[in-house]
């Protein structure tokens, strides 16, 4: 596991995604990976470790959840 255990190293596309919206501070990250990186536990466990360390948070969500924000 990798991302204090959230993300698997099976994932390291997903890790990689992040880790460029993060450092960047990339308001929105979305992606199609609804069976992973968009599920609202790993949503919330993503925000809770980058909270936990003092770094950006960017919202992650899918394309459609992201098309109704707008």
């Amino acid at each position: 596991m990798s991302l204090g255990g959230i993300i698997p190293k099976s994932k390291i596309a997903d890790a990689i995604h992040l880790a460029v919206a993060t450092v960047n501070g990339i308001d929105y990250l979305v992606s199609w990976n609804v069976r992973h990186l968009t599920r609202p536990v790993k949503r919330k466990q993503i925000a809770e470790f980058n909270s936990k360390l003092g770094i950006y948070v960017p919202v992650i969500s899918t394309p459609d959840d992201f098309l109704e924000t707008l």
